[in-house]
This record gives structure tokens, sequence and C-alpha cells, in this order.
């Protein structure tokens, strides 16, 4: 104790201050909380509660944004328009760049309005490359500091505060910039939201049905009865190439017989390994690209429910990843619960919580979200 929470969130190993990134904070916060979460220290220690406590107050401290500055009131602030959510002192609009052609994102000539970079930095909603047509989000977007240049690793959450990029020669900090945005605009883009998620959801909900489905149907084959049965599929022309070297042949010689004889003759051993090589390599670059796409679409899924108020009644809106990302940060314990004693548990969390923090409803995650202006 003692509010040294640099310290504190230290001890996980790699060092931390208020301007470090967002996912080291987290990084260091869920490392932390395992090893002295009460559930598993309480018999060894019996201040297991406090010391919990304690991390989740230097975790919160150091990761939320600076409170925003009094709005001003009177002739002087009406004149003025409206207020923003924060300052923009040593702020900077940063530049964005497509994640597979490396296409500046919003130039000039883009046709993008300047408030579209606060729904991007803040991964409320993704965008389309004008140069190769990849959607991309602030997640899988790269990113380039404004002092360096050099790329740097973002998270949502930090677009409310001041870092640093983490290049060795790069020591300054820097924040991002918040445009006004019109009320209109705003309330139009939390009525699309809500319908986005409210569809995801229920899409989601069937594909894990159909997925359920599927896998109770599903023959499970060894790995040795997967290849015959590839090469049953090629011979009948039912797959284009040959699951032994890759071979693609031409139309005029996919019949069967011509097909059977290829595979008869498919005997060398240096181009099975290297078709082996390469089925791998495209494998792995799927599932990285797989990735890269679910984490962006966990990162719009948690902004959108900060967005539309981070509240507890809608916390039904949230992916099963992001559940249990909202459990661990507030010390539910995850083991052996379903979705809704999940749901149960964490209402139950963020209610004793608000009542903690002087009886505010809404996650903590949820709170300070801002698109532009105060409300």
């Amino acid at each position: 104790q003692g509010g040294d929470y640099d310290s504190l969130l230290s001890l996980a190993g790699a060092r931390v201050s208020r301007s470090s990134p967002f996912a080291q904070l987290r990084k260091n916060y869920l490392n932390l909380a395992r090893l002295i979460h009460p559930d598993k220290l309480s018999s060894k220690f019996n201040e297991a509660t406090k010391a919990f406590q304690e991390l989740v107050r230097a975790f919160e401290a150091l990761s939320s944004p600076e409170p925003p500055p009094a709005a001003e009131t009177g002739k002087r602030a009406k004149a003025q328009g409206p207020a923003l959510a924060r300052s923009n002192a040593n702020c900077f609009r940063t530049r964005v760049f497509c994640p597979r052609c490396s296409a500046e994102w919003a130039t000039a000539d883009a046709g993008v309005e300047k408030y579209e970079y606060n729904f991007m930095m803040q991964g409320i909603k993704t965008f389309c490359c004008a140069r190769c047509l990849c959607e991309f989000g602030c997640v899988t977007a790269t990113h380039r500091c404004p002092l360096c240049s050099k790329p740097f690793e973002y998270h949502p959450n930090d677009y409310h505060r001041m870092v640093s990029c983490g290049n060795a020669k790069c020591k300054g900090e820097f924040g991002f910039w918040l445009y006004p945005v019109p009320p209109r605009v705003e309330k139009g883009l939390r009525d699309e939201l809500k319908k986005q998620q409210e569809a995801a959801m229920k899409s989601r909900e069937a594909a894990m049905a159909r997925l359920q489905r599927a896998q109770r149907k599903a023959p499970s084959w060894s790995a040795e009865q997967a290849k015959k049965q590839a090469e049953k599929l090629f011979v009948r022309g039912l797959i284009d190439s040959c699951p032994r070297c890759g071979f693609e042949p031409p139309r005029s010689e996919a019949d069967s017989d011509s097909l059977k004889m290829h595979l008869d003759g498919c005997t060398d051993a240096r181009k099975h390994e290297l078709h082996r090589r390469a089925v791998r390599d495209a494998e792995e670059a799927a599932t990285k690209k797989r990735a890269r796409e679910d984490a962006q679409g966990e990162a719009k899924n948690l902004a959108a429910w900060q967005f539309l108020g981070g509240s507890t009644e809608s916390m039904w809106l949230l992916t099963d990843t992001q559940l249990a990302k909202q459990c661990e940060l507030r010390g539910v314990n995850v083991e052996g619960k379903d979705r809704d004693e999940l749901l149960a548990a964490l209402a139950a969390a963020t209610n004793r919580k608000a009542l903690t923090d002087g009886g505010q409803s809404g996650a903590s995650a949820g709170a300070g979200v801002s698109t532009g202006l105060t409300v």
C-alpha cells in the first residue's frame, strides 16, 4: 500500500508506468492477479483480499485516462461551440496504415471525415482500404509514432491516455487527437452499433449451433484415413490439386483415368515434402489472419459495448471471450461457469464495485468512453 502503483504493477517483470501501453499494463496485471487471487491465496495469506484490491486499484489508476478539464460555462463556452470531452494538449492525429498493402488511411483525398479518426482509434468502426479493399481497424492496422515515425503497438484503451511508443531512442509521450463529433452523427452511430451487435450475437449463436451439429456428425479419421479420402476426392475431380504433390491438372486432363494415372506415378518424395511445407505455411498464414480478424472483432465488440454505456444490462452483447476478460479484470472466477452464470457473477461484481465507487452503475471499463463531445 501507499500508492506506488508503478512499482506494484512492475513486480510482474516488465517495468511499467502510467505512459506504458495498455496491453503491457494489462499483461502485468493479469500475471499478478493469477498469483494473488483470493480464491487461490486466501488459505495461505489472510490479507489476500486486501492485496488483490490494491492490485486492482493500481491497474485502474495507471490505465485510466487523465480526468478531463471542467467544461466552461457561460457566454464564452457558447461562443466557442461544443466542448471536447478532454484536452488535446500534446495530442496528435497519428498516422494509420493498411496492414496488407501499407497504404495510409484517411489521407486528404480519401473523403473521410475528420471525426472518423475517433471511431477508428476507439475500435468502434472498421474501414476498407481504398487501394487493396482490405477491411481493417485499429487492432490490425499499423500505427506510427508521431515523434519518431516508427511502428508501435496500439490498443483502443490507449486512445484517452498519454503513452510512449516503446522504441528505445524515443523517450517522448504523446496522446491521440480527439475531434468534435456532431450529436446527430453520434446518435446515428449508437443506433447502428446496437443493431449490429444484436445481429452479431444472433449470428454467433447460430454459428455455434451449426458447429456443434457438424462435430456430432463428423467422422473421426486418422491422418492416414484423411489422406486416402483426399486422394479419392482428387481422382473423382472433387478437389483441384493432388494431395501428394500439389499438381493442378488442366481441365482437358481432369478426367478420372488421367487423375488416377497421375496419382499412381506421384512418388517423388521431395515434391511431397515441398507440398507439405507449402500447405503448412498456408495454414499458418491463414491461422494468423483469422487471429488478427478475431482480435479486431473482439476489440470492436468491447468498444461498442463501452460506447453504448458499458452497463450491466447490456453485458449480454459481449462475446464469450470479452465476458471472460471482464471477469478476469474484476476478479471473478470463471472456472466451471457457463455463460449465464458468468453474466450473473460479473453483474454482481460490477454492482458491488459501483456501490464502493459512489453509486455509478456500469462497468469501469465502459466509463469515460467518448467520441468527442461532452455529454
